[in-house]
């Protein structure tokens, strides 16, 4: 089973704050455990419990389906995020989906109280779990060839649930493979003769990651089993995040916030009058910002630039998300302009308050996984 992918920052550490509790064994880089013990309470009780634990807000299933009134019990002592909602998914029969804009994860209904990973191998740490999904083999003979050759190809897929709350921001598009071996000793990865160089992706932070291979080569007549398979992925995290907040959007111009190496400063912020061609009662808001590049590297400023547009939020004065549109104007390597439009009807809907969140100290880290016995076809 799938799970749909997230574009957006979710546990939001305000103002600097720290954002790391349990350390990995090759990084200073901590996440707390999670430990939720609840006997006979409402499937909602435990989801909101969860969210006010993690700080990752995961929302309640929406359709009627009266499972949210059924009550259960829960024990989870000392788990990671992705290990916690696990259990919780089993005992509660959710599934996670997509992180939406605000960085919520909703839960649908599943008809049944398996795990949310199922029976794939998995290999957890303190800030994240891989898992098997699957290894193929292919044998493939060309009849029109003068000298027909058997050619093999075999591959492992795995996948990355990598703690939200850790911030990727960027990741290495293959993994580092230290090991394949199978049951007899013998390496069985396939060594690939090319020069090619993985690229490091620039991602908004995700629970689930694209699925990766590696290539193995083996006999299947001598090798039986995957013995070890033992690596690590390579990933650059945001050890803190920094906001930039507003409560008087009218009154805005000149704002400025200096963030390591960044200076954001909002440039006006107007209401212009509807054209003829528009309805008389639809308002626009219309924010100019720039962001200054002041002595940060490339790879930050470039980090920063790929999701400064989904990191805006615009509200009422309730505290309700706005639906904003963001151009980005122009950008250089000192300067990037953007403009957040907003276009809104009711009076309670006008623009007043305006967030930026901004990823800072950045740190690389690497996420080991290993597995053992896994049986080759």
């Amino acid at each position: 089973m799938r799970f749909i992918r997230s574009c957006l920052w979710v546990g939001l550490a305000i103002g600097g704050l720290a954002l790391f509790a349990q350390a990995d064994d090759d990084t200073d880089i901590k996440l707390p455990l999670i430990t939720l013990k609840m006997q006979s309470v409402q499937i909602n009780d435990v989801i909101d419990a969860f969210s006010k634990q993690t700080g990752v807000k995961l929302l309640r299933p929406t359709d009627d389906s009266g499972d949210a009134h059924r009550r259960v019990s829960i024990d989870i002592r000392d788990k990671t995020f992705s290990e916690a909602l696990d259990v919780m998914g089993a005992k509660c029969r959710t599934i996670p989906q997509e992180l939406n804009e605000r960085g919520e994860m909703p839960l649908e209904w599943r008809g049944d109280s398996k795990d949310v990973f199922g029976k794939r191998p998995r290999s957890v740490g303190p800030l994240a779990t891989f898992l098997v999904d699957s290894i193929n083999r292919q044998n493939q003979l060309n009849l029109d060839a003068d000298e027909p050759e058997v050619a093999r190809s075999s591959t492992i897929s795995f996948t990355p649930y990598i703690d939200p709350r850790l911030h990727v921001i960027q990741w290495k598009s293959e993994a580092d493979i230290e090991k394949a071996e199978d049951e007899n000793g013998d390496s069985i990865l396939h060594q690939d003769d090319s020069n090619n160089q993985p690229l490091m992706n620039g991602v908004q932070p995700l629970w689930e990651f694209q699925p990766m291979t590696t290539s193995l080569d083996y006999d299947a007549a001598k090798s039986k089993k995957l013995s070890a398979f033992k690596g690590s992925l390579h990933v650059t995290a945001a050890r803190e995040i920094e906001q930039m907040q507003i409560d008087n959007l009218l009154s805005a111009q000149g704002t400025e916030k200096a963030v390591d190496g960044l200076r954001v400063v909002i440039d006006d912020v107007t209401e212009p009058e509807a054209a003829d061609d528009q309805p008389k009662d639809q308002h626009q808001t219309v924010i100019n910002l720039s962001i200054f590049r002041e002595g940060i590297g490339n790879d930050m400023w470039d980090c920063v630039m790929s999701r400064i547009s989904n990191s805006m939020h615009v509200f009422n004065a309730n505290g309700k998300e706005i639906e904003q549109s963001v151009n980005q104007s122009s950008q250089d390597d000192s300067k990037t302009t953007y403009t957040v439009t907003v276009t809104w009807k009711e009076a309670g809907d006008r623009p007043t308050k305006f967030s930026l969140l901004i990823p800072t100290k950045l740190q690389e880290v690497d996420l080991p996984f290993e597995f053992h016995d896994l049986k080759l076809p």
